[in-house]
């Protein structure tokens, strides 16, 4: 029983040796984009796309989708609502249980240039939603996805460089967003 303990101890040890590794990595990937924004140009569009983010992007996405959509623009409109919500319930668990600090609270030396809309990093909730919105609207539709990417891109890199989020969060903000939006998507918006 002892050597089956010392194992589980070991094991324990080399993942959180692993972690900090990791965790480190992103800190320099952090670093350096949000340096990046000591340039003015870099920083202002970064401010305006994070102020985008917190929800006045939304405004004229749905109202792209009302003018310009061909068909089922209230089905789009409908699983991009239900898939936020239901992302947000789990997205709030999961910033309480993971409570990892925001990388500007683990390194004083970087200065967030936004306010923080809740406690905790992990997941990206401006991903988690932009995924959330944007999978149902434009589903069926292969022609807007390289936008969609594009504007995930976009957003991930500015919520990094404001020294508010790792990649993993991003990536983890997104990934909840479609793991949401997709089966809501396929369910809800015929093509």
């Amino acid at each position: 029983m002892l050597d089956s303990s010392a194992e589980l101890t070991s094991a324990y040890n080399r993942w959180g040796q692993a972690l900090a590794r990791i965790d480190e990595l992103e800190m320099r990937v952090v670093r350096r984009l949000a340096g990046m924004t000591q340039i003015r140009l870099i920083r202002v569009v970064a401010m305006a796309v994070t102020q985008l983010g917190n929800g006045w992007i939304y405004v004229p996405i749905v109202t792209g989708v009302l003018l310009f959509s061909e068909s089922n623009a209230w089905a789009r409109i409908g699983a991009a609502g239900i898939a936020t919500a239901v992302a947000h319930v789990a997205y709030a668990v999961l910033k309480r249980c993971v409570a990892r600090p925001r990388p500007f609270e683990k390194d004083p030396a970087m200065q967030p240039f936004a306010r923080v809309l809740d406690q905790y990093s992990f997941p990206s909730g401006h991903c988690m939603t932009l995924t959330a919105v944007l999978v149902p609207v434009v589903w069926g539709e292969p022609n807007f996805w390289p936008g969609v990417i594009t504007a995930l891109f976009v957003l991930g890199w500015c919520r990094i460089a404001a020294a508010h989020h790792y990649p993993s969060d991003i990536l983890a903000g997104i990934g909840l967003g479609a793991g949401v939006a997709v089966p809501l998507a396929a369910w809800l918006v015929p093509i």
